[in-house]
């Protein structure tokens, strides 16, 4: 007897997307709409889950490619609001970027710890980062400020991960005013760095130099003299100061050394620096180099021993922020 088989096909083929999981908080879902306007300026086709159900309706239904975990109001350690992330994890089988609360969760998922701090929000550049990482390829991360706004945050690498960025957010600090002070917080601290501030006090008046050359004398740590800190520092180290009517603006530098540490990373010759000033060195002070120029007039100093010194003003435009951060970097460096 002849027998005749029938072969039914069966369509097993799935279309490629990506998966976007939506951690946002609704009515405005906006860590869910900033990447999906991102995604639109792209050829990938993308579905949203906000739920574990249409998570497994997804990866029935799709091959999943990829998958980005957004950012949320909701917070990593309320265990119930990572479910959808947790089972996105656990099944599957492609890349997965978690932002913000999503690499929050992602971290949790795999065993590390989540910290919380007062929230922090802002555009601020990394303290390092891996420039070998693949996701970091072709971008300028020294010179790239990044936004963030966050609580929590995991205490330690989780299990079988890798750190590929760090920021630093809670660089400590106390104020001094006076000699007593100064000896107190180094009697009773490890000072790892310290800023002397610009005044409206003139430099050769004697008595006001106290402070700072005590400081001077006394701190093995880098410091940082801004304007009258400077001016101070120059003193101290044997310069001769000399005066002219206040100058006050936004100018660019004549000359800086882009060699010099605390310049790394910031374009000062398209960079408009904030002076105001009456006083200024009239030579290197002992042991120092020029670091920067301003009509003539030694603008900045360093020497081997961790001590810089500028006649502008980095604290008072966002432009040389970078500056103060190569210093605090510096600072923590020696730790």
């Amino acid at each position: 007897m002849k027998h005749l088989i029938l072969f039914k096909e069966f369509n097993t083929y799935k279309e490629d997307y990506f998966l976007v999981i939506d951690n946002s908080k609704p009515p405005k879902h906006k860590y869910l709409n900033n990447v999906l306007k991102y995604l639109d300026t792209t050829d990938v086709k993308y579905k949203t889950v906000e739920t574990v159900d249409e998570l497994l309706e997804a990866i029935n239904n799709y091959n999943i490619v990829g998958a980005i975990s957004t950012g949320s109001d909701f917070r990593v350690n309320d265990i119930e609001t990572n479910e959808l992330n947790f089972k996105a994890l656990e099944l599957l089988n492609c890349p997965v970027y978690g932002i913000c609360y999503g690499f929050q969760s992602m971290a949790k998922f795999y065993g590390s710890e989540i910290g919380s701090e007062d929230e922090v929000c802002g555009n601020i550049n990394l303290d390092s980062y891996d420039k070998s990482e693949l996701i970091f390829n072709g971008i300028d991360l020294d010179n790239t400020k990044l936004s963030f706004c966050f609580h929590d945050f995991p205490l330690e690498v989780p299990n079988g991960f890798k750190v590929i960025s760090e920021i630093e957010t809670d660089v400590k600090y106390k104020t001094v005013e006076t000699v007593d002070e100064l000896l107190e917080a180094i009697n009773n601290y490890n000072i790892v760095g310290a800023i002397s501030t610009g005044s409206d006090f003139r430099v050769n008046d004697i008595e006001t130099n106290e402070l700072n050359f005590k400081a001077l004398e006394l701190l093995n740590c880098p410091v940082y003299g801004i304007c009258y800190g400077f001016q101070s520092m120059a003193k101290f180290y044997g310069s001769e100061i000399g005066s002219e009517d206040e100058v006050c603006g936004n100018t660019n530098l004549d000359y800086y050394d882009k060699s010099e540490l605390i310049f790394n990373g910031i374009d000062l010759d398209n960079t408009k620096l904030s002076f105001c000033f009456h006083d200024f060195p009239l030579e290197v002070p002992n042991g120092f180099k020029v670091i920067s120029e301003i009509d003539n007039k030694i603008s900045g100093i360093s020497n081997d021993k961790d001590r810089f010194g500028t006649l502008f003003h980095p604290e008072n435009i966002s432009e040389t922020f970078p500056i103060l951060n190569n210093f605090i970097s510096l600072c923590k460096s020696k730790v």
